[in-house]
């Protein structure tokens, strides 16, 4: 694994999924203090020939993960 590091350990980077070598395109894990807490990638919507993008958190220390939706990358980076 790749580490990724930031100038502010409270901030978030974004690191291609990698799945058994293979790299998938719009397809990223959330990286804080190191460790892996969720993805963003682009999914089907709906209608399904609109692209809508996915994200998912998931805190150390916090009871229940966090998830939603957005219209394209920089809105979920938001979220």
């Amino acid at each position: 694994m790749q580490a990724i590091m930031t100038a502010n350990p409270e901030t978030t980077a974004l690191r291609p999924t990698v799945i058994a070598g293979q790299s998938y395109v719009d397809d990223y894990a959330v990286i804080w203090r190191d460790l892996p807490i969720g993805w963003i990638m682009k999914a089907g919507g709906l209608p399904p020939n609109v692209p809508q993008w996915r994200w998912t958190a998931n805190v150390p220390g916090k009871p229940r993960g966090a998830s939603g939706s957005g219209v394209d990358l920089d809105e979920c980076k938001a979220a």
